[in-house]
Parts: C-alpha cells; structure tokens; sequence
C-alpha cells in the first residue's frame, strides 16, 4: 500500500513526501513536530490495545500546535446501521464497475481482520493517547472522520 501511495503523490505532482514503512503502535517514529497526523484506516487494522499506542506515539511526535485526522470504518450501535452501510458500500462499488465477485472477495479478505469501533471508542482512545478536543467533522453510514488538536484551546 505504500508503495501504491508513493506511486499515486509522485503522479499527481505531489513532492516533499517521505515513506517510513514502520509499525506505527511500537515506534519509534521516524518524524517530529509534525503538523498533521493523518491516519486512514489504519487503526481498524490494529489490535485494540496497540491503537491508543500509535495514537499516543504520534502525539509525542506533533508539534504543540498540531493537529490530528483520523478516518475509520466504525461499528454503529444498532446492527441495522451496519447492514444499511454494508448494503450502500456494495452498490457504490457495483454502479463504479467493481463486479460482485470482487465484492465479495474483499468482503471475505476483512473478515477477522478489519476490527471497527464504536465513534465513542474511537473519541475516547484519541482523548486518552493525549489529544484535545477531538470533533467528528463528517459521518456517513459506517465511516468517520474525527479532528484533534495537539494542545488544549
């Protein structure tokens, strides 16, 4: 994936990126002082217990005046809110020239894998790895984004 990213900025013209391949819940990090933190859909695939861990990793690493963006597929309270967002995501895919057997197959590959919290889980675990006032800026179905700031207003 990584790779596939590097590939996709540098055709874009985007420049100044640099790559570090590392597990982000052990550390250390490669970075400091960062401005943003941005993880999509990258703390789904960790052991719940390492997600506060990166959280808190990448805050020792942002500059006081940083902020942070998580993306995340999240798991709704009702069952039915899931459904419903399985549902809407399969016809996106379909009506965007993804045939069903793909679907279904990328379906098979989350399973056990991909480990959605709750939108509170998700503001707690960012609270508690030292982050500030964490505010969701959009949800839709089973997806959200949540911003936070590095210090306190």
């Amino acid at each position: 994936m990584l790779e596939r990213a590097q590939e996709a900025l540098e055709a874009s013209g985007a420049g100044g990126v640099t790559y570090h391949p590392d597990r982000i819940e052990k550390g250390p990090l490669a970075h400091s002082d960062a401005d943003l933190t941005v993880a999509l859909f990258t703390l789904q695939f960790l052991r719940e217990q390492d997600r506060v861990e990166a959280l808190r990793l990448a805050r020792e690493h942002s500059a006081d005046s940083g902020a942070l963006i998580v993306a995340e597929k999240i798991r709704p309270i009702d069952v039915r809110w899931a459904e419903i967002a399985i549902d809407v995501a399969h016809d996106f895919k379909a009506a965007h020239g993804i045939d069903d057997a793909a679907i279904r197959a990328k379906a098979k590959a989350l399973r056990g894998v991909l480990r959605p919290w709750s939108q509170r889980a998700i503001v707690e675990a960012i609270t508690s790895a030292g982050w500030h006032s964490p505010e969701v800026l959009f949800r839709w179905h089973g997806w959200l984004v949540v911003g936070a700031f590095a210090s306190p207003l």
